[in-house]
């Protein structure tokens, strides 16, 4: 009978319906940090298709005549998160500035035969980069990280089998599993080939992947698990037993010419000159 209370005395009540109630306080600042962090459709197509080319070129270091093995590990990261996050298009784009830079610098000897040589081998490998990005986004799976992350080990790898098998008989150059010759993972190739070995190298880079951003988030535990895993998938199939030669010893014997004595000729008559090399030095191992 006393009337309503004045405005600044009133108090509102929300009812709520289950499941609806906030979360503790305390847990509030953890899943706020993922949104905080930078991703990948927030980066501009520019700075995204950069960052990509510089992933690429890093790669390409991992490999002779740098040999910085390691980086192998590293090199794929930033193409992983930028194809998980972005449609197929975009994702096409990303392995493509990716696969430029990467071919390219890796196959700068083929600048020797000529640029048209060089450009095309570039751009093909470099399309079957494009089409592992376009294909990343259907395989990852964000509420199944790590399934998400098998799935694009295999997918790389079976991108990379077929780069080695079409077209024209295919164009090996460059596979990851080729960095992994002084790495300790080595053994795995005896059961697998060196497709086992790629497989091997994407898992750790995309579980390393996992890890950070799991460290990012608050999630320290479950951080340091994903990188103990993806060590342990780089150096536990060094304990692989390697299989002992059963079969009849032979020489092997290989050849390389001095060019440089020829150079001095042109055209056909400099590769008359090699070729003549090359039958002087068989006939001479043959005696």
């Amino acid at each position: 009978g006393q009337g309503r209370p004045p405005a600044a005395d009133r108090v509102h009540l929300f009812q709520l319906l289950p499941g609806q109630a906030p979360e503790p306080a305390e847990r509030q600042g953890e899943d706020a940090l993922p949104g905080l962090r930078l991703s990948p459709s927030r980066l501009r197509l520019p700075y995204a298709l950069l960052t990509a080319a510089t992933a690429g070129a890093l790669l390409s270091v991992s490999l002779p005549p740098a040999g910085i093995w390691p980086l192998v590990f590293v090199a794929p990261i930033p193409l992983l998160w930028l194809v998980r996050g972005s449609g197929p298009g975009r994702a096409a784009a990303y392995g493509f500035a990716f696969g430029i830079t990467y071919f390219g610098a890796l196959l700068y000897w083929i600048l020797l035969f000529g640029e048209l040589g060089w450009a095309a081998l570039v751009l093909m490998s470099a399309g079957f980069m494009a089409g592992f990005g376009a294909l990343a986004p259907a395989v990852w799976r964000r509420d199944h990280p790590v399934f998400g992350t098998l799935g694009l080990a295999g997918l790389w790898t079976v991108v990379e089998w077929i780069r080695g098998m079409f077209p024209l008989g295919g164009f090996g150059w460059g596979q990851l599993g080729s960095a992994q010759v002084d790495a300790p993972a080595l053994p795995l190739a005896s059961v697998g080939g060196v497709w086992a070995l790629s497989f091997a190298v994407v898992l750790v880079s995309g579980l390393l992947l996992l890890a950070w951003e799991r460290w990012g988030s608050g999630r320290r535990a479950r951080a340091l698990a994903l990188a103990m895993s993806a060590v342990a998938v780089a150096i536990v199939p060094a304990a692989i037993p390697t299989p002992d030669a059963d079969g009849r010893a032979i020489d092997v014997a290989a050849l390389q010419v001095d060019v440089d004595s020829v150079q001095h000729l042109v055209g056909v008559e400099e590769d008359i000159a090699v070729a003549q090399l090359n039958i002087d030095r068989h006939l001479r191992l043959a005696q």
